[in-house]
Parts: structure tokens; sequence; C-alpha cells
């Protein structure tokens, strides 16, 4: 991938992400997400295990369902199949040849239900650890523990997040390292 295929892609990921069906799931997140992978990357020694430049495209589309599905408890379940059929039928990756879509594909699919769940991908690839502790890592972020006031009017699976918001994030923050692929990341991120 070329540095100017991978901006292409950055902006056409920011113009999806304009239309996001959830305020939590804004391009904001996905900046966020991405920084977050690539200091997982740094801090964990794997510059030499992962194309970063791959990584970086599989933060950029890991909310793509958002774009077309609203949040529900369903859209929470099945979010990474959906992404992947929005993937799948659009021309987005169209540069990337089969492998490198295919890391991107599962790194997607399976990016979800790390926390409460604790999902996790310990027997998947790194890209799949790294974009699911990314993601995860994001949920307690000051800036989307903010965007809660815009939930409460959404939907009433988002109006039950709402009410317990702040016990759960107490809870996800002490015990973040139960729900990461690479629990030794909590003491980095939450010191």
């Amino acid at each position: 991938m070329t540095e100017n295929e991978y901006k292409e892609i950055e902006k056409k990921a920011e113009i999806l992400m304009k239309n996001t069906l959830d305020p939590q799931h804004d391009f904001s997140h996905i900046q966020r997400v991405m920084k977050n992978a690539l200091k997982i990357v740094d801090a964990l020694g794997l510059e030499n295990s992962v194309d970063k430049d791959i990584l970086k495209t599989a933060c950029l589309f890991h909310d793509i369902t958002f774009t077309r599905h609203k949040p529900s408890f369903l859209t929470w379940i099945f979010e990474g199949r959906f992404a992947v059929r929005i993937l799948r039928e659009s021309d987005i990756l169209s540069f990337l040849d089969k492998k490198e879509f295919s890391i991107v594909e599962k790194a997607i699919r399976y990016h979800g239900l790390s926390f409460p769940l604790r999902r996790l991908n310990r027997k998947r690839d790194l890209y799949c650890q790294i974009l699911q502790d990314a993601d995860t890592l994001d949920l307690f972020h000051q800036e989307r523990m903010g965007n809660f006031e815009k939930l409460k009017t959404n939907s009433v699976f988002l109006k039950v997040i709402y009410i317990f918001r702040n016990p759960v994030s107490k809870f996800g923050i002490k015990n973040i390292r139960f729900f990461l692929n690479f629990p030794r990341l909590a003491k980095i991120f939450y010191k």
C-alpha cells in the first residue's frame, strides 16, 4: 500500500463516519482506536510483526456498521458481520490484495464483544488482538464517556446503557485487564 493509497482510504473513512448513526462511533473514536493500536504495537515491540498500514486500515473501518445500522442489541452482537458485508459490497478497499483484505476483514469481524462478554481473540492473529484491545481501551476514554449525554435519547438500547454508564465504567476501568488480549496494557493505558 502506498502512502497516497492510505491517505485516500483515510479520507473515505472520515467521510463515511460523518454519517454514523451512533455518536459513540464517530471519526474521533476511529482516530483514538488507531492511536491506541499504534501505541500497543510500540509498547509490545511488535513493529516487525505487523504491517502498520494494514492495521490502521482495519482501525479506520472497524465501525463501518454504524453508517448503516442504528445501535441496538442485534447491531452490537452482529456488528462484525455487518461490517464485513458492507466492505465486501463496496469497493472501498479494492486496492488491497486478497491476503491484505483477508487480514483487515478478519480483524474487523472479531473486534467486538470483549467487554463485558470477554470474547477475546487470544487464538487469532495479532491484528485481531490489537484492534480488539485498541477498541476496548477506548470504551472508557474521557471524550467517549462525555458523549454519553447524546445517547439517552437515541434508542431503548442506548437509554439502558446510559442509565448504567457510571457503575459499568467504574467496573470496566478497575477490571480492564480481564477484558484485554494483552492484560499488561491496562497499566500502560490506565495508570
